[in-house]
C-alpha cells in the first residue's frame, strides 16, 4: 500500500457559484496522496470560476492543483473528454460535479476498492442526497458492496450507476477513445465500457454528497437520452469485438438485450401520460399477442418504477425494491 499512484480528482463545474465553494473544500480535504486535483469550468457566466481561482491560488496542502476554463462553453462530454484524455495525468479518475460534496475519505476508500483486484475498472459508492439548502432528503438508492462483470448484467443483475460517485481506470479511454459528443451523460457509457475490460466495484459506504436539484441530468432522462447512449455502447462493442476483448456469442447476447430495452423505452415514451398509464398498459401490452412474455414483463418493470401509484405502494413493501 506503500506504492500509491498517482490519482486525479476532476471537478466539473457549470454556472455553480452558490455551491461550488462546498465543493472544492470537499476536493482539497481529501486524505489520498498523492492527488492531482483538476478544477475545471466549462466557461460558466456566473462567478463560478473566479470562486475557483481565488480558491486554488489561497490553498496551501499536499496536492497538485490544476486549474482548467473552457471559453467558449463546449457542454459536459467534451469537457470530460478534455480533462481525462488531455489534461489528468493520474491512471485512476475520480470525478464530481460542482455541487456536490465529496466526504474527505471518497478517494482513499474508492484506492482500497481498486486494489481488491487488478481486473476492476471503476468504482462507485453509495451517496448521502441532500437538497439545494444542503438539507438531507431520503433517498430509496443504497446497493451493498459487490462486484460486477459482463456475465452479471447478462444474468440480469442491476449494477449500480451512480455517477455522482465514480472513479475510473483511465484506460478506458485509451481503448475505447474518447466519448461521443452526442451523449447525454458519461456515466453509463463508461460503465458499460467497465464490464466489457472487468469488472466494477461498488462500495457500500457513502462517499458523496449528492445534491438533488431541479436541473439535474438525471430527472431529464427520455428516449433520445437513452438512444445515444444505445449508440456510444454499439460503437464500443465494435471497437471490443474487433480487439477480441469479449467474445462474439456474448457481445451479441449484451447488443439483443440493449436493443430491446432501447425497443421498450421507444414504447413507453409513446404510452399517454399521468395515471392512465397503468391502464392502457393492461388492456394495449398486457392482454394483446403483440408482445412476448419477456417484453411484458419488462415493460411491467418500466411500470413499476415510472408509476407514482406503483412506486408508492412499493414503499410498503421494502422486499421488492
Amino acid at each position: 500500500m506503500t506504492d500509491r499512484p498517482l490519482i486525479t480528482f476532476a471537478l466539473f463545474a457549470y454556472n455553480q457559484e452558490k455551491f461550488i465553494e462546498e465543493a472544492v473544500l470537499g476536493v482539497f480535504y481529501q486524505t489520498y496522496s498523492p492527488l492531482e486535483i483538476i478544477l475545471s469550468d466549462d466557461g460558466s457566466s456566473d462567478n463560478t470560476f473566479e470562486i475557483m481561482s481565488r480558491m486554488a491560488s489561497e490553498y496551501v496542502g499536499p496536492h497538485t492543483i490544476v486549474l482548467n476554463r473552457n471559453q467558449p462553453n463546449i457542454g459536459l462530454i467534451q469537457h470530460v473528454n478534455k480533462v481525462v484524455d488531455e489534461i489528468s495525468k493520474g491512471e485512476i479518475v475520480v470525478m464530481a460535479a460542482g455541487d456536490d460534496i465529496s466526504f474527505m475519505d471518497r478517494v482513499d476508500k474508492t484506492w482500497l476498492a481498486f486494489c481488491r483486484d487488478p481486473n476492476i475498472f471503476s468504482v462507485s459508492m453509495n451517496f448521502q442526497m441532500i437538497d439545494e439548502s444542503g438539507k438531507h432528503v431520503e433517498s430509496k438508492f443504497h446497493h451493498k458492496e459487490s462486484c460486477f462483470s459482463l456475465d452479471d448484467y447478462l444474468n440480469g443483475e442491476l449494477i449500480p450507476k451512480f455517477g455522482c460517485t465514480r472513479a475510473y481506470r483511465k484506460i478506458l479511454f485509451d481503448v475505447f477513445g474518447p466519448l461521443a459528443e452526442f451523449n447525454k451523460t458519461e456515466d453509463v457509457p463508461l460503465m458499460f465500457r467497465t464490464i466489457l475490460l472487468g469488472k466494477s466495484y461498488h462500495v457500500e459506504d457513502e462517499g458523496v454528497f449528492y445534491r438533488d436539484c431541479c436541473e439535474s441530468i438525471s430527472k431529464n432522462i427520455d428516449f433520445k437520452f437513452r438512444e445515444a447512449t444505445y449508440r456510444q455502447i454499439s460503437s464500443d462493442l465494435v471497437i471490443a469485438n474487433e480487439r477480441n476483448i469479449v467474445d462474439r456469442l456474448r457481445l451479441d447476447r449484451l447488443s439483443f438485450m440493449l436493443s430491446e430495452e432501447l425497443r421498450l423505452n421507444y414504447i413507453w415514451s409513446l404510452l399517454p401520460e399521468n395515471e392512465y398509464k397503468w391502464r392502457y398498459y393492461c388492456r394495449n401490452v398486457l392482454l394483446v399477442n403483440d408482445f412476448s412474455a419477456r417484453e411484458k414483463i419488462l415493460l411491467f418493470k418500466v411500470m413499476m418504477w415510472n408509476c407514482k401509484i406503483i412506486t408508492s405502494i412499493l414503499t410498503l413493501f421494502p422486499k421488492f425494491k
